[in-house]
């Protein structure tokens, strides 16, 4: 199934995958955990680690076409990446922003401490980033399948 490039609805049996972009600064832990957890909801998977040093500033944060979101059907973005640690570059507020006017849905994972997030779109669920992984899939699966029949 690695490599399939495709959207559909999970209203059958058929295996229909949606492509998931995971913006997170770390790939062991919750990452790694995540990942297994979407994976084994049928779903395809990519891996951003978010802006990096020494700039920590990406394509999305200069308002540039990222290739990994324009391949994502949804994004589930950690609000906790290197940029907002250093206090510098482009931050996950700011990439939030970006993936919602390219028209993305995203899932953001956030601090529940922290103030809420900017932008009021009907395209961005948020939830605590200590979520069980198994149930931020479900919500990236529900979530998808809303978006999708909105579109239709």
């Amino acid at each position: 199934m690695a490599g399939t490039d495709f959207i559909g609805s999970r209203s059958d049996d058929s295996l229909i995958m949606n492509r998931v972009l995971l913006v997170s600064n770390e790939m062991a832990g919750l990452t790694s955990r995540l990942w297994d957890a979407l994976e084994a909801d049928r779903l395809e998977v990519r891996w951003c680690p978010g802006p990096q040093a020494p700039t920590y500033v990406c394509a999305g944060g200069r308002n540039e076409t990222c290739a990994l979101p324009c391949r994502s059907d949804i994004v589930v973005l950690d609000c906790f990446l290197d940029s907002d640690i250093k206090g510098r570059g482009t931050s996950s507020r700011q990439l939030l922003d970006y993936y919602v006017r390219n028209d993305l849905p995203v899932v953001a994972l956030v601090d529940l401490d922290e103030p809420p997030l900017a932008p009021s779109s009907r395209n961005v669920v948020t939830l605590p980033r200590d979520a069980d992984p198994e149930e931020i899939s479900k919500a990236v699966v529900c979530f998808t399948d809303a978006v999708a029949r909105r579109a239709s």
